[in-house]
């Protein structure tokens, strides 16, 4: 997959309607993601979430849903599984490529942290603040 699908395939997911696209997992949680969407995960950098569920592992809570996550890039059979409502580690969504231009202009513009967020509709709010 290309650098312009990877922005490509986010690009229906924004602003207000990234943030309404939650969904009640079965404990009551909010699932963020669904499966197939691009993240980024901690330091592991982009990532795919492959599945979201319960684990089949004793390590695991039995009541609590995981995401099942994958790199995009030289992915060498590594696999992530963290839990849905995990605060531990950074866990959002890519920007868009219109976001990251609009992000690139207002760094060069000299914009401050304020006039950025309102530059970009919001959306770096979700970076500045990670």
């Amino acid at each position: 997959m290309s650098e312009n699908s990877l922005f490509n395939k986010n690009t229906k997911r924004e602003g207000k309607e990234r943030q309404d696209e939650e969904k009640q997992g079965s404990q009551g949680k909010k699932q963020k993601f669904q499966i197939g969407d691009v993240v980024i995960y901690g330091t592991n950098g982009v990532c795919v979430i492959k599945d979201c569920g319960k684990l089949d592992m004793s390590c695991a809570k039995q009541d609590t849903l995981y995401y099942t996550i994958e790199p995009y890039y030289n992915n060498n059979g590594s696999t992530f599984y963290t839990p849905i409502d995990n605060d531990k580690v950074i866990l959002r969504p890519i920007i868009t490529k219109d976001e990251a231009m609009k992000l690139i202009l207002a760094i060069s513009l000299g914009m401050t942290k304020e006039e950025t967020k309102d530059y970009v509709i919001g959306s770096v709010s979700k970076i500045a603040n990670s």
